[in-house]
């Protein structure tokens, strides 16, 4: 890849990876499932404590590449009480998903986007509420 900047090319070696950590399938929010470098699939209906440790056990392997940049897309609907979603994390299971995302790539200096990612959850005050999750996580390393 390269970029022009200023009639100067800068070239770039661009090392990606995608993680996917979700259910085994979902046919209402992904008909059909895209393959990722590390798909991770989990049991429906799947808690915090399950969660959180196959994200840490995730997170370590990642930790092994070296990266630029992270695109974090932070999905909601893996609340308990997502309409569409299969796995049941709580709030406090959601505030330690993105703890551990962002505080692992912050205290290795790698920039993160993290993005609002899937909710519907059946109470709208409930889903901005969750999606603020990633943005007060963030302000914390600021």
């Amino acid at each position: 890849m390269f970029i022009k900047a200023m009639g100067i090319l800068i070239f770039l070696e661009i090392t990606k990876m995608c993680l996917l950590l979700a259910c085994i399938q979902n046919p209402i929010i992904q008909p059909k499932k895209s393959k990722s470098d590390l798909d991770i699939e989990l049991e429906d209906n799947t808690e915090d404590q399950k969660y959180i440790e196959t994200l840490k056990d995730s997170i370590q392997l990642l930790n092994k590449k070296k990266f630029d940049f992270v695109f974090y897309i932070a999905g909601v609907d893996v609340h308990f009480n997502d309409r569409l979603g299969k796995l049941k994390l709580s709030d406090d299971g959601i505030k330690k998903r993105e703890e551990i995302v962002i505080g692992n790539f912050f205290s290795k200096k790698i920039p993160i986007c993290g993005v609002l990612g899937g909710g519907y959850n059946k109470n709208f005050d409930k889903l901005v509420e969750l999606h603020s999750i990633l943005h007060e996580t963030c302000a914390k390393y600021i």
